[in-house]
């Protein structure tokens, strides 16, 4: 499927949708590529590229499973969370305005991961939980992890020239 140039999102997920997109382009659009609001998804061999605001926006109990997709290009964070949930499995968060994952309140699951090429921090996590384990974050200009009053667990991972 091609999600391409909506007028706002690429797709908005609200009031306890349930998303399953796979082998999907969502690309062009002038706020987020997938916004979810107390929703979950299921995104698996996708690709979120090119949008003006974040490639994932999730807020209020929503939860994500990115799995085999890429997240590029897109005007602000790869994937910004407020009191949600993201696991991200054989993935790639690159070159996006902002930041590479930017969580609040959140839990960050990552495994077999790439966070690389972020203006600011790969990871920036506020009050948050991650758990990131055979990844790798890469030559971002900011830090390659930040926590503020959060719980991370590293295992196995590169954080490197960041």
């Amino acid at each position: 499927s091609t999600v391409r140039a909506n007028g706002v999102n690429g797709v908005l997920a609200q009031a306890t949708a349930q998303l399953i997109m796979s082998g999907s382009l969502v690309e062009s659009h002038p706020q987020n590529g997938v916004k979810m609001d107390r929703s979950t998804a299921q995104i698996d061999t996708s690709t979120i590229q090119n949008n003006q605001a974040h490639g994932i926006d999730e807020a209020n109990i929503s939860a994500v499973f990115v799995d085999r997709s890429t997240i590029t290009g897109n005007g602000d964070d790869g994937a910004h969370l407020v009191d949600s949930q993201i696991d991200l499995a054989d993935s790639e968060i690159t070159v996006n305005g902002d930041k590479g994952v930017e969580a609040r309140a959140s839990i960050v699951v990552m495994s077999t991961t790439l966070v690389q090429g972020h203006p600011d921090d790969g990871v920036n996590l506020v009050d948050s939980t991650s758990d990131i384990a055979t990844s790798r974050i890469l030559t971002n200009e900011g830090e390659g992890i930040q926590a503020l009053k959060s719980m991370m667990t590293i295992d196995a991972s590169i954080v490197h020239f960041n």
